[in-house]
């Protein structure tokens, strides 16, 4: 912040997210600057005489506004004549708040659109809403502000309560001005950022897959493997199943085993493919069992050095057991495997992890840095 320019005076706001402010600012009330007014809708809602895919307006959900930027841009329904008469109508350019659901994000309308109670919006707004939008968007002037335990909680009264700095008109659009510029740039960078990641973690997966299939030395001699994602492998490597490469192969409990219901806090964790999060296991404590259920499911149990990967849903994640693991059990989803001493656990993960397919594998005597110096596999 050291390049901008100190204004020449500062005095305290009296406003504890303000602090101090220039001293021709005001620390004013959002209530005393606009309405401050919550949405409707008609009821019930799932009517469908309410909806009209050639309607005027646009029907705001929750999630249109956590999916925006800045502008909600459309909605995927529209509101019929009487829907949207029993509805709060906004016009474009219009600034609303989320109460529900995404607590405080602020969106500015760029089509006819309604709104229901889930939000509160400004009639006779006396700042730029663009303004309104960024003390909102910097999530600073809720601090302190309407929360019970972790949870931020808004309505009229609350948000109609918040202080926030106001100076001339001039001033006050420098500074949305300033505001817009700055934020895009951050915004292309953000996603310049984003597509060197993507093609980092494309060109990560390639080296991991090239490892694997090809080995490590270019000038190996090779030879067609008969399995079609493999292509060819070096000579010298073994093409097997990896059911052939298993001491044991275990899937999860059925549905029939094990309910939801039975579910405890902080109990032994239940794997399932959702808590296998690159390559790491990551359970929940809501999903787990306790002593007696975990007893029953013991034929299901992980030990270290197991591989678990899911069997269906999103095929290729898995996950190698650690020692700290060890006693987590095999959720419904998932598949447990128990390697042959040949085939370490970690190469198999990689294995697994390059073919969604799973169930052909090419591998050496040899893994490891070099041709020449890598250790046997036992």
């Amino acid at each position: 912040m050291s390049r901008y320019e100190a204004y020449p005076e500062y005095r305290d706001s009296g406003v504890e997210w303000l602090g101090n402010i220039p001293s021709n600012w005001e620390a004013v009330k959002i209530g005393h600057l606009a309405s401050v007014k919550r949405g409707a809708s008609p009821r019930p809602i799932e009517d469908p005489i309410y909806f009209d895919d050639e309607g005027e307006y646009c029907w705001t959900r929750i999630a249109d506004v956590s999916a925006s930027k800045m502008y909600l841009e459309g909605s995927i329904q529209r509101l019929s004549d009487i829907g949207s008469s029993l509805s709060v109508k906004l016009e474009p350019g219009a600034i609303f708040l989320s109460i529900a659901g995404t607590v405080g994000k602020p969106c500015i309308t760029a089509v006819k659109a309604c709104i229901h109670d889930g939000f509160v919006y400004f009639p006779q707004l006396k700042i730029p809403p663009k303004l309104l939008f960024y003390v909102f968007a910097g999530e600073q002037a809720y601090k302190g502000l309407g929360k019970f335990g972790t949870q931020l909680n808004l309505n009229t009264e609350t948000v109609a309560g918040i202080a926030i700095g106001i100076s001339e008109p001039r001033e006050m659009q420098n500074i949305v001005s300033f505001l817009d510029h700055e934020t895009a740039q951050i915004d292309t960078l953000i996603e310049k950022q984003q597509q060197l990641i993507k093609l980092l973690k494309e060109k990560r997966q390639a080296v991991i897959s090239h490892a694997v299939t090809k080995g490590l030395n270019p000038d190996a001699p090779m030879k067609d493997s008969g399995v079609e994602w493999l292509g060819e492998v070096p000579e010298h490597w073994t093409v097997s199943q990896l059911k052939f490469c298993t001491l044991e192969m275990q899937t999860g409990p059925f549905g029939s085993q094990l309910h939801s219901e039975e579910y405890v806090e902080n109990g032994t964790p239940i794997i399932n493919p959702v808590h296998m999060i690159e390559g790491k296991l990551v359970p929940e404590s809501k999903v787990s069992v306790d002593d007696e259920t975990a007893e029953k499911l013991s034929r299901h149990v992980l030990r270290a050095g197991d591989l678990i990967f899911a069997r269906r849903g999103e095929l290729g994640r898995c996950a190698v057991v650690g020692t700290e693991e060890e006693g987590w059990l095999c959720g419904t989803g998932s598949l447990r495997a128990t390697l042959k001493s040949r085939l370490s656990s970690e190469y198999a993960y990689l294995l697994v992890t390059v073919s969604v397919h799973g169930v052909a594998i090419a591998f050496s005597d040899y893994v490891g840095y070099s041709e020449e110096k890598a250790p046997r596999v036992y």
